[in-house]
């Protein structure tokens, strides 16, 4: 357990140092999909995909998944 929490800090260390770094938004929720947190996983390409989105619709359908996320 507390391998796994080092693992996901310094993963999320390395994110925050660099938000511009898309690959690893990805890395990031692969690795919490394998730790079987599929909700916060999803929730991170979500927030990676709205990051380079304009207004619309697009936009619009990956705001509402994440309500629903953050809902559940």
């Amino acid at each position: 357990e507390m391998t796994l929490d080092l693992e996901l800090a310094a993963l999320l260390e390395g994110l925050h140092a660099r938000p511009e770094d898309d690959h690893l938004w990805l890395v990031v929720a692969d690795w919490l999909e394998e730790h079987g947190q599929a909700g916060p996983a999803e929730m991170m390409r979500l927030v990676r995909r709205m990051r380079g989105l304009a207004e619309g619709k697009a936009r619009l359908a990956l705001e509402s998944r994440a309500w629903a996320l953050l809902a559940s």
